[in-house]
């Protein structure tokens, strides 16, 4: 099939408001919903719409993986993305995956919330669910486990929602026949990466450190990719930037103590410091305490933090703020409508 051409796509225009991202997502579902663009349709490559509206690859991609989590778009590697075939069954009951292994020490106390939220809407729209923690070993998720399976198979659910899916997973839960969705942690609602990149510039901090995961493509880090498109120069050898085999394996906070340690003891020193996600923070805290640095005079910090789980922090820190509630929104909506 070839894609469609990109004449249909020339209409776009940049909102005032809300960011390129929103703007390319409320663009996309007008044209799907219209029935402008037909379910099985091929879209043009990223890049071809990336350069055709004036943007970056990266606010391109962001904003088609969330309309592939509303059940509108579908992405094949090697044959492209395709608009989905609509759904047509009333949800009367949902499954809920949460991914993990024997090994895995990572703290889930927000996954496990934003599954407690999610329940909470299910609930309150009369929708039932049954929830799947898969506890196999990694090198065992080649697939659904066997009851998610049966009851997909069987037809018990009308739709499955991730609420926690590991690399591993992705390519499997990606293929399942019934309308899915799923928030990974390079796709959480996110504020504006301009708006602090800016307050970076007029406070003159040149050295910007950050620490992260890795994205879920194993390419590259969403958090590093948003700063950097804001303006924000970060040099490799001021990222540490963790494979998901590292934070399975042992805790965020250790991880955060000793990324903290080696970036804040180089010289020279870096004038600030990007922590994402919130599980490495307690130890990043514990690291500048330690070695006596003064905030914000000696280091600006910028911390992931969750509205609903907040940390104890003994100095002012910028935050890049999160909501579980509006990730269970988003969630909910995708898999059943607003």
């Amino acid at each position: 099939m070839s894609p469609a051409d990109l004449a249909l796509f020339q209409d776009f225009k940049r909102r005032s408001n809300g960011g390129i991202q929103l703007a390319i997502v409320s663009y996309l579902r007008d044209k799907i919903t219209r029935g402008e663009l037909q379910p099985g349709t091929q879209l043009p490559s990223l890049r071809e719409l990336a350069q055709l509206w004036g943007t970056n690859f990266f606010s391109v991609k962001l904003a088609t993986d969330a309309l592939q989590e509303a059940g509108l778009l579908s992405k094949h590697q090697g044959r492209g993305m395709f608009v989905d075939q609509p759904q047509a069954e009333a949800i009367s009951r949902v499954g809920i995956y949460m991914s993990g292994t024997p090994q895995n020490r990572q703290n889930f106390i927000a996954f496990a919330t934003q599954c407690d939220l999610l329940c909470e809407r299910l609930d309150a729209r009369g929708i039932d669910y049954v929830i799947w923690r898969d506890s196999r070993p990694a090198a065992e998720h080649t697939g659904p486990p066997p009851v998610m399976r049966q009851a997909i198979t069987q037809k018990r659910v009308q739709a499955v929602c991730g609420v926690n899916i590991r690399r591993y997973d992705m390519r499997w839960f990606g293929a399942l026949p019934i309308h899915k969705a799923f928030l990974t942690a390079n796709r959480f609602p996110m504020p504006s990466f301009n708006d602090m990149a800016a307050e970076l510039r007029v406070q003159g901090r040149q050295r910007v450190a950050i620490i992260s995961p890795e994205g879920q493509d194993c390419t590259w880090s969403f958090v590093v990719e948003g700063f950097k498109n804001a303006g924000v120069r970060m040099p490799p050898r001021r990222q540490r930037i963790f494979a998901e085999a590292a934070y399975l394996e042992r805790d965020w906070s250790e991880l955060g103590y000793h990324a903290a340690m080696e970036l804040l003891t180089a010289s020279p020193r870096p004038d600030a410091l990007i922590v994402y996600p919130d599980n490495a923070v307690p130890g990043v805290i514990q690291a500048i305490l330690q070695l006596g640095l003064r905030v914000p005079e000696d280091l600006q910090t910028i911390f992931h933090r969750n509205r609903e789980l907040p940390y104890f922090c003994p100095f002012p820190s910028m935050t890049i703020t999160t909501s579980l509630s509006d990730m269970a929104d988003q969630l909910f909506a995708s898999l059943v409508g607003g």
